[in-house]
């Protein structure tokens, strides 16, 4: 039990910055240890299973002005929830003002819930002016690596209106593992 209290108190400190027994976040350690302090506190929690774990990643995800931290809550509650998470990352697709952490959130959607992210991946490699959203859609949709998604890969490369989209759809088609890709390279490759 007094482990559990000593955790608790570290991932409170690391987050609060505030000052503690033999634990102090600000003991002048560079920024980027202190973010990995951070980390592995958040992942410490999560391997506890511990109830207060969930709710403590949705306080970091709603409110902590750190967007690393943020991203890496994101990642943590997306794992942890699964298939369950997906209307949370929805959300924050569509709503937040950080790029970045809306990006993570594509990424972890197709991993969390494969058959559910297809149309939502789908729907922002066609919406015009998110260029960075669009190509981390395509990216998720190489992660997802069935036929459906490689067909949508192969019309975004010959149809998609932004060139630069569909160069990326190339470039991502020459990476999947797909047979039928090397085929399609070569036909737009002797395409007039």
């Amino acid at each position: 039990m007094k482990m559990i209290n000593w955790l608790f108190a570290l991932v409170a400190c690391l987050f609060m910055s505030v000052s503690a027994p033999g634990v102090r976040a600000s003991d002048s350690v560079p920024e980027k240890n202190q973010q990995n302090l951070k980390k592995e506190a958040l992942h410490a929690l999560l391997m506890m299973k511990s109830d207060k774990a969930i709710p403590l990643l949705r306080g970091i995800l709603d409110s902590s002005a750190d967007p690393k931290l943020k991203k890496t809550a994101l990642l943590f509650l997306a794992q942890k929830e699964g298939d369950q998470a997906f209307p949370m990352l929805k959300k924050i697709i569509a709503g937040s003002k950080d790029i970045e952490l809306r990006r993570v959130a594509v990424i972890a959607l197709a991993q969390v819930s494969p058959q559910k992210a297809l149309p939502e991946l789908r729907r922002l490699v066609m919406d015009s002016g998110r260029s960075k959203l669009q190509k981390t859609a395509l990216v998720a949709l190489l992660q997802l690596d069935g036929k459906e998604s490689f067909n949508f890969l192969k019309d975004v490369a010959r149809t998609h209106p932004d060139t630069d989209v569909r160069r990326q759809a190339l470039i991502f088609i020459g990476m999947s593992k797909n047979p039928e890709a090397e085929k399609f390279l070569m036909d737009v490759i002797n395409a007039k």
